[in-house]
């Protein structure tokens, strides 16, 4: 075993280097797990050097190897480095880890993994996903069709109730609004999206539902801005 002063002295510009960078370091064994060196950022994380100890034990607090683990993938496979993404409960954070092999000074092959923390954009990512339930879950609660249209009267979003009323047509979402609702070729005449997304004001129509229903909905088009330009979106 290799003393970390030995390390030190020999790739001392290295060591240097990557304490200056605030981003998860790690270079260990990828045959015996044994953490060779790690950047201050580690260090300050755990609040002790783990150099010379297993990497599994100190930074996933296991007693065996993680069963997730990359390096065989990277020591016996063609791909040479690796990039994954994993949640660490020691530090309860989301990294992007690329891993890859190098040759250290003493000949032996050794994994160098840098870690970039992703854990706030997950928190973003997450809520992003609660409020998209949210909405949803709104939406199919609503006792009426709706319709989310692009500007190019493609079907992004419909709920339960448009789908039970033009089931014969699912799916509905990417298709144009006028084949699915009215089974035509071209945008209607009159049309209340239409006139929403020129003017950006909330346009009603009443319309006929498919060919050979008598079915006649009264139509409420309202228009979605972008938050930054105010355009219609």
């Amino acid at each position: 075993m290799y003393s970390v002063s030995y390390f030190r002295s020999s790739w001392e510009p290295l060591v240097s280097m990557i304490d200056t960078i605030d981003q998860f370091i790690c270079l260990s064994d990828p045959r015996s797990y044994e953490i060779v060196l790690v950047n201050k950022y580690v260090k300050d994380l755990l609040g002790r050097d783990p150099a010379g100890k297993l990497c599994y034990r100190e930074l996933q607090n296991l007693d065996h190897p993680c069963d997730f683990c990359i390096n065989d993938v990277i020591l016996k496979g063609s791909r040479r480095s690796y990039k994954w993404e994993y949640y660490n409960p020691v530090f309860n954070k989301y990294f992007l880890m690329v891993d890859t092999i190098i040759r250290w000074v003493d000949g032996r092959e050794l994994k160098f993994g840098i870690g970039i923390d992703t854990t706030d954009q997950k928190k973003k990512e997450r809520a992003l996903e609660d409020r998209g339930r949210f909405f949803d879950s709104i939406l199919t609660a609503i006792q009426e069709g709706i319709s989310v249209l692009g500007p190019d009267l493609a079907i992004r979003y419909v709920n339960d109730f448009m789908n039970k009323w033009y089931a014969e047509n699912v799916p509905l979402e990417g298709k144009k609004c006028y084949r699915a609702y009215r089974d035509r070729d071209k945008p209607c005449d009159p049309c209340p999206t239409v006139r929403c997304m020129k003017t950006g004001k909330t346009e009603r129509e009443i319309v006929p539902g498919l060919p050979g229903k008598d079915q006649w909905i009264e139509l409420f088009s309202y228009s979605m801005k972008d938050s930054d330009t105010g355009e219609v979106i």
